[in-house]
């Protein structure tokens, strides 16, 4: 887990991890309604085809985003940066960082 904070964010696209840099992916959510918790999206159409990041297949690493990136990413889609883990949810993101909208932590 890391912390990227303004202004370095929306340059940074990739993250030190477990000895490796890795690229960051982009994954989003259905906000949270009165009915139903946040939703983990990390596709446009339900296939891997559709990852927003791609997909990672063999030696291949998903697309690396910033934050920027991220966000207009879930915009574009009608969606917004998750405030969840979304582990589990498609696309082989479960090895990578991904972009939330959790605050970091102060310093």
């Amino acid at each position: 887990l890391g912390c990227v904070r303004y202004p370095q964010r929306d340059s940074v696209k990739r993250w030190a991890l477990r000895g490796k840099v890795v690229p960051i992916a982009i994954q989003c959510c259905r906000p949270k309604t009165f009915f139903r918790a946040e939703q983990c999206v990390r596709t446009t159409d339900g296939s891997f085809e559709g990852c927003f990041s791609g997909r990672p297949a063999g030696l291949n690493l998903p697309r690396p985003g910033s934050y920027s990136d991220a966000v207009r990413t879930c915009a574009v889609a009608g969606l917004a940066l998750c405030r969840q883990s979304c582990a589990n949810s498609g696309c082989g993101y479960n090895s990578n960082p991904v972009w939330t909208r959790l605050a970091c932590p102060a310093s």
